[in-house]
């Protein structure tokens, strides 16, 4: 963590604004729907670019602690694995939205559970189902390689 905490601190602020910037272009597109003629296309690009950079950044912060890689490839290599590991990625992006939408429910039923279960278990059940999802990619495209490589070399 030591090493590389210069960059998951750059990569962190990186992430809020992005963050910051999508959550603010889908409220504007969605509340200024009926009056802007390409809001609804805009709305549903904005949705999919969101999307695509939620299951990057799951790779980005795994390979920030995993490897040492400069934040340029790392950028680059969680996008080239949102392609590579697209059966994974939906898989991990429709249990993401299960569980909201079950932390939505359960405050709409029974508030107190409502409020206190994203403080309890949601956060982190998401940040476990993200690495259970990412991390086979990562090891089966990089860790093998860079193991193959060192091997090589001796």
């Amino acid at each position: 963590i030591k090493r590389n905490i210069k960059q998951a601190l750059i990569f962190g602020i990186i992430d809020t604004l992005l963050m910051a910037m999508f959550i603010f272009n889908i409220y504007f597109l969605f509340v200024n729907i009926s009056s802007l003629s390409l809001a609804p296309f805009m709305l549903f690009l904005t949705i999919i670019m969101c999307a695509f950079y939620i299951i990057a950044r799951q790779y980005a912060y795994l390979m920030i602690f995993t490897f040492n890689l400069p934040l340029k490839k790392i950028i680059k290599n969680s996008i080239y694995f949102v392609m590579l590991g697209i059966k994974r990625n939906l898989l991990s992006l429709l249990f993401t939205i299960l569980l909201i939408a079950l932390n939505l429910i359960l405050f709409r039923l029974y508030m107190p559970i409502g409020m206190i279960l994203p403080f309890v278990i949601t956060f982190a059940l998401m940040d476990f189902i993200a690495v259970y999802f990412a991390y086979p990619n990562i090891d089966k495209y990089m860790v093998d390689h860079t193991a193959d490589a060192e091997e090589d070399i001796e």
